[in-house]
């Protein structure tokens, strides 16, 4: 939940720091994102629906990184971390 907070509020700031975060949500979600991508009650529904869809991938995913790391990512964390690859591969994509 503290996650969740942290990524409005610096929505709201749009600070570059979530710049490749978004940029991964409007990739995957292209269909819906038609246009200016905004955070709204949707867009949350969106990314928890793509993490249900998802649960066992991410469980299992954060059990392989807490054994190798001993680091243990909230689930929130993982989907944070998933969107802002997108987003940073966009950009590398576009750079090469």
């Amino acid at each position: 939940m503290r996650l969740i907070i942290l990524i409005l509020k610096l929505w709201r700031l749009n600070l570059d720091i979530y710049r490749y975060f978004k940029e991964g949500l409007k990739k995957y979600f292209k269909d819906e994102y038609k246009g200016k991508l905004t955070l709204n009650k949707n867009s949350l529904l969106l990314i928890i629906n793509f993490y249900k869809k998802y649960k066992k991938e991410f469980n299992k995913i954060q059990k392989e990184i807490k054994k190798e790391s001993g680091i243990l990512y909230s689930v929130m964390k993982l989907v944070d971390m998933y969107f802002w690859n997108i987003g940073f591969k966009k950009e590398i994509d576009f750079l090469v």
